[in-house]
């Protein structure tokens, strides 16, 4: 006998099925995928796609039996989705890319319709040139891998209710659209969390913008890259239009840290801010802006300091303060040549209590500016300890000056040649490069490392020791050899780098003159198995020194060279056998009075016991040495 289900009875029993999904709804990446096309049904360990209608979530790299834990997912069509969860799980991996012209839509039915990047140690990529539509929240979340991300590009569009991103986030190029429709329980639309890294990539055209219909709350990092254009000063650009800004922070946090080193070419003194407050189309606009700052240099050869603006196109923002300050008690009071003893401002600047500690002054009525490459010496006042051992750093100086918007942490350029290391020598007209030990310790090295983050380097002009056949034949040896890195291994024992430019070693022209002054200089010790950071120097080529502060160049360091320095003190005199160049000064007589009674006889170099050259490899990530055809 058949049996029907009253009308009453139908909907009754259709709402429990409504409201009771299946105790596991969640459709998973399966381990036995054919392809990586999201609507393949027999990629999914359920054997059809995910269903917002049966589904409560569509996870893609999980540790679960029959599940993929690393999966790689290409959105091949118009689809939708429940609440969608990629990396889920330590060890878990998943990327999801959805192309230009294909969409991908989270729907609020069994689930919330979240999408979340990440999850309790999973690394998660997810690539947007298309649509992606969520239902509720978009999130990088804090419990994902912190390298997990969400990157948007070409003409992407990017639609939820809210968000949290506090892993990756980038956004490339003018043309991509952001929105945050709503906002969660707190009335925030988005928040960029502290634990992040926001990225905004753009060219001349300038960056999207995010638009947020609740409260914008800035934290974390934010880094920008314009590669092969280097904006002015001056130049603004809106990256937000929001209801509010940090408006549930007692006090306003704004972005933590910028980070510019994907700028090329920027000036020193030449800094990227962040301002809120200009009225939006929905609320408040969030602007990028490039100033100019100014700068503190030290000459490291006279102690002089001085105030400069390295821009030859504008002034540097307004100040009202400025505070020097050197922990080791590096600074000279006596040798201050402050604004107030020049007279700068009517004598409206006040020194406040200088010490060897610190020294500030502030302008009570208000304020200056420097003019386009303008630079207000303060006179020599920085008289560093000669350092006790090699690589002991004594340039401990710290810079801060005061705005209308509160007080900014400045800019420190020294220059000349430091006593405490070694130093690659570029010469910033030719390209040519050497390395050099202005210090007075002798030291012998087995490796180096040079390395430049965007490409500046040209491995055919380069002479490596190896091409030179220093220590003989096939001892030095070339490792990773790139654009962005050249590195050279020593076979064994060690190469001499004399004290005070006893040698210099020309490496040929490794440095492009049209690239960025971005090189950074690494070496090893022998017997050591961490690199040490050397310095860079931009500077004009150097010869070997035959005995340092030799000054009468007799063959000898005695009082008649302290005569010479005395006579042509603060003069450019260039004094014979100087491995300090420029300017004579205090590091000039350092190097007479460490060299006393030194004579022309030669001076061997004290290295540790050899180590072996595998040892070496390892100090450079992944290295393998070879040689060039």
């Amino acid at each position: 006998m058949k049996r029907y289900l009253l009308p009453a009875a139908c909907t009754a029993l259709a709402a429990v099925l409504a409201a009771t999904p299946p105790a596991d709804a969640q459709n998973r990446w399966s381990t036995f995928a054919v392809d990586n096309n999201w609507t393949n049904d027999s990629n999914w360990d359920v054997g059809f796609a995910p269903d917002p209608a049966f589904d409560t979530a569509a996870i893609i790299g999980v540790n679960t039996l029959g599940a993929a834990s690393s999966a790689t997912v290409t959105v091949n069509s118009t689809v939708t989705s429940p609440t969608l969860q990629l990396a889920d799980g330590a060890g878990t991996s998943a990327t999801l890319t959805i192309p230009a012209t294909r969409s991908l839509t989270t729907v609020a039915d069994l689930s919330p319709g979240d999408m979340q990047i990440g999850l309790n140690g999973g690394l998660a990529t997810v690539n947007v040139q298309g649509t992606l539509n969520v239902a509720r929240e978009l999130t990088t979340p804090t419990s994902g891998a912190f390298n997990s991300s969400l990157a948007l590009s070409g003409n992407a569009v990017v639609t939820a209710q809210h968000g949290f991103l506090d892993r990756q986030f980038s956004i490339a190029g003018p043309n991509v659209s952001f929105t945050m429709t709503g906002t969660d329980a707190n009335g925030n639309g988005l928040i960029l969390g502290g634990g992040g890294v926001h990225t905004w990539e753009f060219g001349p055209a300038g960056p999207s913008q995010l638009n947020v219909a609740g409260n914008l709350d800035l934290g974390g990092t934010l880094a920008i890259k314009t590669p092969g254009y280097t904006p002015v000063v001056g130049s603004s650009w809106v990256i937000a239009d929001s209801a509010t800004v940090d408006a549930n922070d007692g006090t306003p946090s704004g972005f933590g840290f910028i980070d510019t080193s994907g700028v090329p070419n920027l000036l020193p003194g030449t800094v990227f801010g962040v301002r809120t407050g200009d009225p939006g189309t929905i609320g408040v606009l969030t602007k990028l802006e490039v100033v100019q700052t100014p700068v503190l240099t030290i000459n490291r050869q006279t102690g002089v300091a001085s105030l400069r603006n390295y821009s030859p196109d504008a002034a540097t923002i307004s100040f009202d303060s400025y505070v020097i300050r050197s922990t080791n008690g590096s600074l000279k009071p006596s040798g201050w040549s402050s604004l107030d003893d020049q007279g700068v401002s009517s004598n409206e600047w006040y020194e406040a209590n200088p010490q060897t500690t610190g020294m500030s002054e502030l302008n009570p009525f208000g304020d200056i500016s420097l003019a386009t490459s303008e630079t207000i010496s303060l006179g020599s006042v920085f008289t560093p300890p000669a350092p006790a051992a090699f690589g002991e750093e004594n340039e401990d100086l710290t810079f801060e000056f005061g705005t209308s918007g509160g007080v900014a942490t400045g800019q420190i350029v020294y220059e000349g040649l430091p006593n405490n290391t070694l130093v690659l020598n570029v010469d910033p007209s030719t390209g040519d490069a050497q390395l050099l030990n202005p210090s007075g310790f002798s030291v012998g090295i087995d490796s180096y490392v040079i390395s430049s983050e965007s490409g500046s380097l040209s491995t055919s002009a380069w002479s490596s020791l190896d091409d030179q056949n220093v220590e003989g034949a096939n001892q030095w040896y070339e490792a990773n050899v790139s654009a962005n890195q050249l590195a050279e291994l020593l076979v064994d024992g060690s190469t001499a780098m004399p004290s005070n430019l006893g040698a210099v070693y020309d490496i040929g022209s490794p440095w492009l003159t049209s690239g960025q002054r971005d090189l950074t200089f690494q070496f090893a010790l022998e017997g050591e198995t961490t690199l040490r950071t050397g310095k860079v120097v931009y500077g004009a080529a150097l010869s070997p020194v035959a005995l340092a502060g030799d000054y009468n160049d007799d063959g000898k360091v005695d009082a008649a060279d302290y005569t010479v320095w005395r006579d042509n003190t603060g003069t450019a005199t260039t004094l014979p056998n100087d491995p300090t160049p420029g300017t004579v000064g205090p590091s000039d007589y350092t190097v007479w009075s460490s060299n006393y009674g030194a004579s022309s006889a030669a001076t061997a170099v004290a290295v540790p016991e050899p180590t072996g050259f595998a040892l070496v490899l390892g100090m450079i990530f992944g290295a393998t040495a070879r040689r060039r055809a």
